[in-house]
């Protein structure tokens, strides 16, 4: 999907990310953003969460390493279905 518009940056160096285009990210005020050159493009992206493997049972589990918001529906949907689709399996 291509969402693109015209910004100009301020006298600080600050843009001001389109309503639509945050909202098609979904991110929300205060999200931490990751910010970097690749191939001489800027690219920023929600910073990943943060976690620590725990045991539980005979499973290691993701745990989040600080309380944050719950994980959207379409994320785990998302998820799930590129793992099945690198197993070949459609459950």
């Amino acid at each position: 999907m291509r969402n693109a518009t015209t910004v100009t940056m301020d006298p600080a160096g600050r843009l001001v990310i389109p309503k639509a285009i945050r909202e098609a990210a979904e991110l929300r005020a205060g999200a931490p953003l990751l910010i970097e050159v690749v191939e001489g493009r800027i690219e920023i992206v929600p910073e990943p969460r943060k976690v620590r493997i725990e045991r539980q049972g005979r499973l290691s589990v993701a745990v989040a390493a600080a309380p944050s918001e719950p994980l959207r529906e379409a994320t785990v949907r998302e998820t799930l279905e590129g793992i099945r689709a690198g197993r070949g399996s459609s459950r």
